[in-house]
């Protein structure tokens, strides 16, 4: 288990940064590590749910955490935007998301049974099947070439399926996950191809436009 120190942590982690010199380290694992934090600081430093690390690892052997429908069992695993939390003995269920001041939260969410993945790339692969490669780090394969970079599937969390799918359109809401609009939801009004990375144009709840690159661009559900 590897630590750094609290200043130098992702800015995206929401933590006290003076009261302890060390913090642990997130594991490799699906998620970049500006966009992810380890299972110890959600369950400790935002939740709220231990006291400390100790207990942290406690709760996790026994089992008593799910990340996107799979028990985990370290305090470094990342958990990052958009994965699904849950607590069964807590009967609570949380999304990751990501404030305005783009600080990661875990948003207490009602019921979950898929989660939204964007498409960051795809392949073809033997027998003209599909690889999508997901915003997360995992990749899944699909018999039709239906979807493009960008768009969001409805993955279920337990069959790992897709339920549907979410275009990358004009109209569409969209949560901005970089940039200087960080954790603005708003309305997709343009996509630009002819710059590279493609730009989007958004429009904010009070009708001001808002311009930025595809990749800070999450297409969600109305």
């Amino acid at each position: 288990m590897s630590h750094l120190k609290r200043l130098a942590a992702p800015k995206t982690w929401n933590i006290s940064r003076k009261d302890r010199k060390f913090i642990i380290k997130t594991s490799p694992g699906p998620h970049k590590k500006e966009q992810s934090i380890p299972l110890v600081v959600l369950l400790r430093d935002m939740l709220g749910i231990v006291k400390n690390s100790a207990e942290s690892k406690k709760i996790l052997h026994q089992g008593f955490v799910l990340v996107n429908k799979t028990v985990r069992r370290k305090n470094e695993f990342p958990v990052g935007l958009m994965d699904i939390i849950e607590l069964p003995l807590a009967k609570k269920i949380y999304r990751l998301s990501i404030t305005r001041k783009g600080k990661l939260y875990a948003e207490e969410i009602e019921k979950a049974e898929e989660r939204l993945c964007r498409i960051e790339g795809k392949t073809v692969i033997g027998k003209g099947k599909i690889q999508l490669n997901l915003f997360g780090g995992e990749n899944i394969i699909v018999d039709k070439d239906d979807y493009k970079i960008g768009d969001v599937l409805k993955l279920g969390l337990a069959d790992r399926k897709v339920n549907g799918n979410i275009v990358l359109s004009n109209n569409i809401p969209a949560l901005i996950i970089g940039g200087s609009h960080v954790g603005e939801v708003a309305t997709i009004k343009g996509i630009d191809k002819s710059i590279s990375p493609t730009e989007i144009m958004l429009e904010d709840e009070n009708k001001k436009e808002i311009r930025t690159r595809l990749y800070n661009v999450y297409p969600i559900e109305k």
